[in-house]
């Protein structure tokens, strides 16, 4: 008898889910409003995807929109009868190479006045003495050779980086020709130099296509300066540029050998992982604050039904929004290994985040709600999308490996740059975890915490704020 019993109990609950699911479906489909709302909730998060993946698809590419100042106040030196104008022959070079960065030739006052204000986002100054200080050296009074370096790091975190890298290059290629002793001043040797400087502008252009990775290196060694103080770019040696083979090991007794390990396109395939797992979990906490986890009817089921009957239209829509994202994904041509195996993994991590996000709200109500914002919050820079979470704070790297996002978007990561299998899985078992945990959380306390629940809402609503 008492098994008997129990068969009747989980077929009225089976019988229960399967009327509360048909009736939000009815729901849906004889009210043309509802549709309209659903079909908001279920593009909204793809939407998000679009906009921050293709607005950084390859920013490097229009680094030549950024105005950076040079002022050129050399007055050149004759030296053995023969004049020189380093800063001139500098100025005309950038001038020629203007792709890349927008340099801006001005005088000094334009050029500090526009550095404080934000029209350039930095200034190179070329001193009076430029030329004098760089023939000095090998003479029995060497003078260093300095370039005024203005930055407004004000303007954009990033900006900074580029400019600091294309510098410190310069710099250190200088500085390399200095050291192993390849400018010397004699005669033939000074007009050596006019020579090198002819070919400045490979130089430079080859400098200058180096900003493309300059916002992923960390912040080098070379000072910027405010708009009210001043750096030298040169603060250990000699500026001139070097035009000898960069394959002779006389010149450079090391090379490095760059190999690519699970190369990238581009940076919004790169950063494309990162939005992707943001939002599908901004979908799920939509989809639970627009719709409703309650059962709206004065026939009475069991707390048990109440949550797997509401969260059969909640996993629905979580599917459509990862096929909605997957077809913007391909249609933006991020990266991918397999369109196969990067639509599974979309669909199966909408799935987990939907599980948790309606969970907390089923069992907590609008206090859910907030518990699934303080995850998201978290998560935007806790989970190593953007900066590695090395870089992170010591409370963000502890917290890292207990957040949902941190395995979708490794698990991403392996779909599009390529997949190492048992990464792969891992990730996927890992991120299986959180929603399985708070699925047993909400049997075991939905009962428990329904009337709770229900009465913290009417409360809410009685105050005419929610």
């Amino acid at each position: 008898m008492l098994q008997v019993q129990l068969l009747q109990g989980e077929f009225k609950m089976i019988k229960g889910i399967a009327e509360i699911f048909k009736s939000d479906l009815k729901a849906i489909i004889n009210n043309p409003i509802v549709i309209v709302a659903l079909i908001i909730i279920v593009c909204l998060p793809s939407l998000y995807s679009l906009i921050n993946i293709q607005a950084i698809w390859n920013p490097y590419n229009n680094t030549s929109n950024m105005k950076i100042a040079i002022v050129d106040n050399d007055l050149g030196y004759t030296f053995q009868g023969v004049n020189y104008n380093f800063g001139k022959n500098l100025s005309n070079e950038l001038a020629a190479n203007n792709t890349n960065l927008n340099w801006q030739f001005v005088d000094e006052n334009t050029a500090r006045y526009g550095v404080n204000t934000g029209e350039y986002y930095a200034a190179f100054i070329i001193p009076s003495n430029f030329t004098e200080n760089l023939l000095s050296f090998g003479t029995s009074n060497p003078k260093q050779a300095q370039i005024e370096y203005l930055i407004n790091e004000k303007m954009n975190p990033i900006m900074p980086r580029i400019i600091n890298t294309t510098a410190l290059e310069i710099q250190n290629q200088v500085n390399s020709a200095v050291d192993q002793g390849k400018i010397n001043l004699t005669t033939t040797q000074a007009t050596a130099l006019q020579t090198q400087l002819s070919t400045m502008q490979e130089q430079i252009s080859a400098l200058q296509a180096q900003n493309s990775s300059a916002a992923n290196q960390p912040n080098t060694n070379l000072t910027a300066a405010n708009p009210n103080s001043t750096t030298s770019a040169n603060p250990n040696g000699l500026i001139t540029f070097s035009s000898g083979n960069q394959n002779d090991p006389n010149v450079n007794p090391m090379q490095m050998n760059e190999e690519l390990i699970f190369p990238v396109d581009n940076y919004g395939s790169a950063i494309a992982p990162f939005y992707i797992a943001l939002s599908l979990f901004i979908g799920s906490i939509v989809a639970v604050a627009m719709l409703s986890t309650r059962v709206r009817k004065s026939k009475q089921y069991h707390p048990v039904s109440v949550y797997f009957g509401k969260m059969g239209l909640f996993i629905l829509i979580s599917i459509l929004q990862a096929l909605v994202i997957t077809l913007v994904i391909l249609n933006l041509h991020v990266q991918l290994s397999s369109a196969a195996l990067f639509t599974f993994t979309a669909l199966y991590i909408g799935l987990c985040f939907m599980i948790i996000t309606y969970s907390l709200v089923s069992v907590f109500g609008s206090i859910g709600k907030a518990f699934a914002i303080i995850i998201l919050v978290l998560q935007v820079m806790t989970t190593g999308g953007t900066y590695p979470v090395q870089m992170l704070s010591s409370f963000y790297q502890n917290v890292y490996p207990y957040l949902p996002m941190t395995y979708a978007i490794d698990a991403l990561r392996q779909v599009v740059a390529g997949v190492l299998w048992n990464n792969y899985w891992y990730n996927l078992e890992i991120l299986t975890i959180f929603p399985a945990i708070v699925l047993i959380f909400a049997l075991l306390m939905k009962e428990e915490m329904d009337k709770k629940a229900e009465q913290a809402e009417q409360n809410l609503k009685k105050s005419g704020l929610f």
